[in-house]
């Protein structure tokens, strides 16, 4: 039978599991401890830079955040250990109050740096700088005042989870408020009830769809959580003038 390759994808049997565990064993490869690890996107997503400082200063060298074996190559290791580490230090930023498009550009930034060196010594310098830079940002969102902060987090919240079921209650929870407070603290720092804002998040999302995608409108309609593509029509053109169809039209034929 021809070996086409499709040996590599097969299922992970349990023998093969057991065989990993015991070469770690042998090598005296240890993953850090789950309670560091979290102590570590703890510290990120409360922007404290002097703990997350500290506890890279105790593990040495970052890369141990992920000491899982990912290729057989050292230096690829390296190099998809940073990638990983950076991909969730952003996601506990994003947690923390940084917005995600913030995240997601110094993500993508870093990332970048990574794919254009192969230094074992800048993957682990990029890296390190990330990790700080991250926990920095979200200080410093953090240090707005206690208002802004929660309206931003409230907004994050909406944009990460934009084609989920959102309610004010969902909100209220995610950020230990009551949603009377909630509600009131948002319009007052918005000028529009926290309601209108996801529904003009969902139709600003739709926009998009409809201008760079091919997805159909009852597709659009369902994946940002509207109940019927008519409602879904009804509520667009309140917003924009047109019908999902007209918008479509108008704006991927220029």
């Amino acid at each position: 039978m021809k070996n086409d390759g499709s040996e590599r994808l097969r299922e992970i049997t349990d023998d093969k599991v057991l065989e990993y565990e015991l070469q770690k064993s042998e090598e005296s490869i240890i993953h850090m401890p789950r309670s560091m690890v979290l102590s570590f996107f703890q510290c990120i997503s409360e922007g404290d830079v002097e703990g997350t400082k500290a506890i890279l200063q105790s593990v040495g060298n970052p890369s141990t955040f992920a000491n899982a074996t990912f290729a057989t190559s050292p230096l690829k290791q390296l190099e998809y250990t940073a990638i990983l580490s950076i991909s969730m230090t952003a996601r506990a930023a994003m947690d923390g109050g940084l917005d995600p498009y913030k995240a997601y550009e110094l993500n993508d930034l870093y990332l970048c740096q990574i794919s254009s060196t192969t230094k074992p010594e800048d993957y682990l310098s990029i890296l390190q700088t990330a990790l700080l830079r991250f926990a920095t940002e979200v200080r410093r969102v953090q240090k707005e005042a206690p208002d802004s902060y929660h309206v931003r987090r409230c907004k994050n919240y909406v944009a990460q989870h934009i084609n989920q079921h959102i309610t004010v209650e969902t909100l209220a929870q995610e950020l230990k408020l009551t949603p009377n407070y909630l509600s009131h603290l948002f319009v007052n720092q918005t000028g529009v009830r926290l309601k209108t804002y996801i529904l003009q998040a969902r139709i600003q999302a739709a926009e998009s769809m409809l201008r760079f995608s091919a997805y159909p409108i009852d597709y659009i309609a369902s994946f940002l959580c509207f109940n019927s593509q008519s409602y879904f029509g009804k509520r667009f053109k309140e917003f924009t003038g047109l019908t999902p169809l007209e918008y479509r039209n108008k704006y991927q034929s220029t």
